[in-house]
């Protein structure tokens, strides 16, 4: 039986927190989720200026949900909850700007390439990673600072239902109106970019990036 929304969510949220609520890892990342400034900027809860966005969090927050603080942040769940699902839709659509999505319904290295396993994927590592695994055909398979790869990911978040996000009504390449066997175009999407999608940028060093929300510590 197909797992819902709200169970990709939910799962989610227990292998990035444990579904903590109050969690902080040792890189900055926050929340049920493990969000980091970028996230937070593309869902529109937080705004930074400098650009240079290591989760130090010294920008400010936008009141969305009435959240003006990090406190606030970790103390409100359905806020959290909120922030996520917006973040979970620019991510979509970051993913569909690199041609993530002409890639449903195929199989790399065993594992069938889903609309949850990408947002997934894109969870761990950023839309440039995952386009960089599937145009490799799994070659490339980045990992963040816990050693977890984009393949991890994918594989273990398939195959949820997350219609609502997508639009689309199955994990099928026929889904896919353009060829499901030429290579996505790099065209990037106007979106944020920061310490989680610094890999759309030409020439991007991951060894460089932090980007692992895994590892917490509890606070507040």
């Amino acid at each position: 039986m197909t797992k819902t929304l709200k169970e990709f969510y939910d799962d989610l949220g227990a292998r990035e927190s444990g579904g903590n609520y109050h969690s902080i890892n040792k890189y900055g990342y926050v929340g049920k989720y493990q969000m980091g400034e970028s996230a937070m900027i593309d869902a529109g809860y937080y705004k930074k200026s400098s650009g240079n966005y290591n989760n130090d969090w010294s920008g400010q927050f936008t009141g969305k949900d009435g959240i003006y603080s990090l406190k606030d942040f970790l103390q409100n769940k359905q806020a959290q909850e909120n922030a996520q699902k917006a973040f979970k839709k620019a991510q979509w659509n970051q993913l569909k700007s690199v041609g993530a999505d002409k890639y449903i319904g195929k199989e790399i290295n065993g594992v069938k390439i889903t609309q949850s396993g990408l947002l997934a994927a894109a969870h761990l590592k950023g839309p440039g990673a995952v386009s960089a695994y599937l145009r490799s055909n799994g070659q490339n398979n980045p990992k963040d600072r816990f050693g977890t790869s984009v393949e991890n990911y994918m594989k273990k978040f398939g195959g949820y239902n997350i219609s609502d996000i997508t639009g689309l009504n199955s994990d099928s390449s026929q889904n896919n109106v353009n060829d499901t066997n030429s290579q996505p175009q790099n065209n990037y999407a106007p979106f944020q970019i920061g310490i989680e999608y610094n890999e759309y940028l030409p020439n991007y060093d991951s060894d460089n990036m932090i980007n692992s929300p895994r590892g917490q510590q509890i606070m507040y």
